[in-house]
């Protein structure tokens, strides 16, 4: 089991904090037990409310279904789904960022 270093970044709310997430764990639910409000609703990858931006790194999702609600261009950019996904590597994530995705 690999621990790696995850960075939340919510530029509207001022946030910025890093996290540890074992690589079988969810960033969401890290966040959550470290006390950082993100949005989710569904927390089974079927909904878009938790959708972060990977700046830096990468994640995986396991589970839902992702591509339900990203097109390749969006997937490219970074745009991945928090409630089902799990570091593979330290990264940077952008929070909040539902409202973004139709911008890609």
């Amino acid at each position: 089991m690999a621990i790696y270093k995850v960075r939340l970044i919510g530029e509207a709310d001022g946030v910025d904090e890093t996290i540890e997430v074992d690589d079988d764990e969810f960033i969401l639910d890290v966040a959550e037990a470290e006390d950082i409000k993100l949005p989710y609703s569904c927390r089974a990858g079927t909904c878009s409310t938790c959708t972060g931006r990977v700046i830096e790194g990468d994640i995986q999702e396991s589970g839902g279904d992702p591509d339900m609600f990203f097109n390749k261009g969006q997937r490219e950019a970074g745009f991945r789904l928090l409630c089902i996904s799990s570091p593979s590597s330290d990264c940077t994530v952008l929070i909040h960022q539902e409202p973004n995705i139709s911008q890609f």
